[in-house]
């Protein structure tokens, strides 16, 4: 099974020829496939004007990228694409996703982003929403709406995605991504939190054998989110907050009182630039007051040579956290930050 870069525009070039095309085929002008490639092109290439840089690619070499990479002749403006794409089904797009990781689990290619705990063996699946629209002016049936302190209508479209992330490796991995929409106008607002409970559900659905620990913010150190992910058989390293968590953060500060909590230390690189961590383990808190959900909690501290504090920062887990095992945990949860930083470098 090959992963090259051939093998992968096949893949898609193949899917992209079974999305339904929905307008009037007297009035076609570009195929669906070539549009769909020439989006995703726009992407690979990383240039804000697709249609310009292929113009002056053409003119200096006689044959675009486009032409010799992606074997599209022809393409339309953005403004076109972005209007012929608006009425494709996402999910026909989608389920390339879990293909493309099925075909590098089977090669081994994806054994870089396992993590060890104890003795089992975990793929980390870090969870962050993106707003990739925004405007006070354009907007549709699907927008997300909120109002501003000058009572201003913003319209914007959020999408949660899914990537495989591994603590001490810069590589990532999509795996899955779920649209924050409203369906057909409806006045409740869908939101990050309901999208992340398709998506878990979506994601045993579709790795039903995969050991998954799910990492995300405090959004998702929720009562009926971490429930649905026990059921479904995932493990989790979820950021826990003060402000979001106040009876859990009491109940741990009532542990440390009594000498119930676990601390301990470690150290990190070389002499001229180390780095100096302590943590603090608490097990079996409740997540809230009534006890429904109980979490282990575990916080660290980083500090640079000086001493000063460089990093904080504290989760809830379902992972028995000891000293042994505290740094992997901690790097499980430190490693969700691969795929924000990630986000911000694209905005």
């Amino acid at each position: 099974m090959s992963l090259t870069f051939e093998a992968f525009r096949d893949l898609l070039a193949s899917v992209f020829r079974q999305i339904p095309d929905q307008r009037d085929p007297s009035r076609i002008t570009w195929e669906m496939p070539a549009v769909l490639m020439s989006a995703f092109a726009m992407f690979f290439f990383q240039h804000p004007n697709l249609l310009e840089y292929q113009r002056r690619m053409k003119k200096k070499s006689g044959r675009s990228n486009l032409e010799r990479i992606f074997q599209v002749e022809d393409i339309p403006s953005d403004t076109q694409m972005r209007t012929i794409l608006d009425g494709v089904a996402t999910e026909s797009l989608r389920r390339v996703l879990p293909e493309v990781f099925e075909r590098m689990r089977r090669i081994g290619w994806t054994a870089k982003f396992v993590t060890e705990v104890g003795a089992e063996k975990y793929y980390t699946v870090a969870f962050d929403g993106s707003e990739y629209f925004h405007s006070t002016k354009l907007e549709c049936p699907s927008c997300l709406r909120r109002r501003s302190k000058d009572g201003e209508t913003q319209y914007s479209h959020v999408v949660v995605g899914a990537t495989l992330v591994r603590a001490g490796s810069r590589a990532v991995l999509p795996l899955d991504a779920e649209e924050v929409r409203n369906e057909d106008g409806q006045e409740k607002q869908n939101c990050e939190l309901n999208a992340g409970k398709r998506m878990v559900k979506r994601l045993r659905q579709e790795h039903r054998q995969l050991k998954i620990c799910l990492a995300g913010d405090d959004l998702y150190a929720h009562e009926p989110f971490i429930l649905s992910l026990r059921e479904l058989r995932m493990d989790f390293v979820l950021v826990a907050k003060p402000t979001s968590l106040e009876e859990l953060f009491d109940w741990v500060e009532d542990l440390d009182r009594l000498g119930e909590c676990v601390t301990g230390k470690w150290e990190e690189g070389p002499a001229c630039k180390r780095r100096y961590f302590e943590y603090r383990i608490a097990s079996q808190a409740p997540l809230k007051q009534d006890g429904q959900v109980m979490v282990n909690f575990v916080e660290v501290w980083e500090r640079n040579k000086k001493g000063k504090v460089i990093y904080h920062n504290s989760w809830v887990t379902d992972f028995e956290v000891t000293a042994e095992n505290a740094a992997q945990v901690i790097g499980i949860g430190r490693s969700r930050w691969k795929i924000a930083q990630r986000a911000i470098q694209c905005a």
